[in-house]
């Protein structure tokens, strides 16, 4: 028989330590009208095939939450079989959850919109309006825009003239891009988080240009009358020396800042065993054709700090263990491992020198990579803009969301330690 929770019993395991992921299995739809704190959107259709990824220590404890529990009653008896024994469904479902007075948060990606509207209150990222922007850009003044988002949401829609940077690439790649001190640099994202977390990434680190995030992205950008369009993506570039030494000074100082943890290969596997009943997410965190290239057995790409941006695309066990996997050059697994410990995990631990041992290194064949490339070619029509209405439904939404999470926090983030690193010389 599938075993119940209650929903305020739930509600004390949402402020608990332990481990567990919370799968909502309703249509996103109905995910979007209203659904839990700390819930993913796994629909039922597609749960099957996901939840390895999503959940990959069997034995999680798993909760299943639909509309009234009748449908997660059936989805936790496939699972069983699949191999995930300990499985319960939230008792009367979301129904229920709903009549008992319980946070309920509307809107999809709520904890990424909530914390980077949180980190932009506290840490106060310095900030543009599209109409300002405009203004600037007709008087030819000179700036780079930064797209930080996923190379496949640059090439969708993207300012014009942007340039692809995303997060965890900013201390490597921007100081190539920029002409001198006066170029200023504006970072934007499809709305507020990751063209947040991108510009405070380049605060934190001293970077000496101005530095702003524009304001509510590329939705800010249309409601303003301006136009949006393909991004075109580079091949990448070898840092220079100047760029490649400040990313090596910024991820000294994140590491002394943080009291990072390094492991050797054989020291993560001890790790890894010492105690089976937590979750280890191994996370490689390079470019997708590095990791094509080659890569720690069981890791999974996620790459260009989207880990901190997107987190729920990505991981579902809250309270986990992560241990990322970059390159001692670029900062890449520094200033991912910053984001995430802000953003409420605790275990992060950093792998280094493992490409040097031939036995802990996958690669994938050129076949694979060619099929791979061609699912991910851009379209080739132009992108066709939302309506406003849907534009400025999202931006109020935000701020709805925002204004639920400062209310209720269920889950905290973690910006005590946001110090800005000390200034790298370049």
């Amino acid at each position: 028989m599938t075993k119940t929770i209650s929903s305020q019993a739930l509600q004390n395991l949402i402020e608990d330590k332990q481990e567990f992921a919370l799968l909502d299995i309703r249509d996103l739809a109905d995910f979007v009208k209203g659904h839990l704190w700390l819930s993913i959107n796994v629909p039922h259709t597609s749960i099957q095939h996901r939840i390895n990824s999503y959940v990959p220590r069997p034995d999680t404890r798993v909760i299943l939450i639909d509309q009234d529990q009748t449908l997660a009653i059936e989805v936790a008896q496939r699972l069983l079989s699949s191999g995930y024994p300990n499985l319960e469904v939230l008792l009367g479902g979301f129904d229920q959850w709903r009549q008992s007075g319980l946070p309920v948060i509307t809107g999809d990606y709520v904890l990424a919109h909530a914390f980077g509207l949180y980190v932009n209150q506290v840490l106060a990222t310095p900030s543009i309006s599209a109409d300002r922007l405009m203004q600037k850009l007709a008087a030819k003044e000179d700036i780079l825009i930064i797209d930080s988002r996923d190379p496949r949401d640059f090439q969708n829609s993207t300012l014009p003239g942007a340039k692809n940077v995303p997060i965890a690439e900013m201390v490597h790649q921007v100081p190539d891009l920029v002409n001198d001190e006066s170029t200023q640099v504006v970072v934007h994202c499809g709305g507020v988080t990751r063209g947040v977390l991108g510009a405070q990434t380049l605060v934190d680190a001293n970077f000496p240009n101005q530095v702003m995030w524009l304001l509510d992205g590329t939705g800010g950008w249309c409601m303003a009358g301006g136009e949006l369009c393909r991004g075109e993506t580079e091949p990448a570039k070898t840092p220079s020396d100047k760029a490649a030494a400040y990313a090596l000074k910024t991820a000294l100082n994140l590491a002394r800042q943080l009291s990072l943890t390094y492991l050797e290969p054989a020291e993560l596997e001890d790790w890894r065993g010492e105690n089976r009943r937590r979750t280890c997410y191994l996370i490689d965190v390079r470019s997708r054709e590095e990791f094509l290239a080659g890569h720690y057995p069981d890791a999974m790409n996620v790459p260009g700090g989207e880990l901190a941006g997107m987190t729920q695309d990505h991981i579902a066990t809250y309270n986990a263990r992560l241990c990322l996997i970059g390159d001692p050059l670029s900062a890449r697994a520094e200033i991912t491992a910053d984001w995430m410990l802000k953003n409420g995990w605790e275990d992060v631990v950093i792998l280094r020198n493992w490409e040097h041992r031939s036995e802990t290194v996958v690669t994938i064949s050129p076949g694979d990579v060619t099929q791979a490339d061609e699912s991910m070619s851009k379209p080739a029509d132009q992108p066709e803009p939302a309506p406003m209405s849907q534009y400025q439904a999202s931006i109020d939404n935000r701020q709805n969301i925002f204004k639920c999470f400062m209310r209720d926090r269920p889950y905290r983030f973690n910006l005590a330690a946001s110090n800005p690193a000390s200034d790298p010389e370049i």
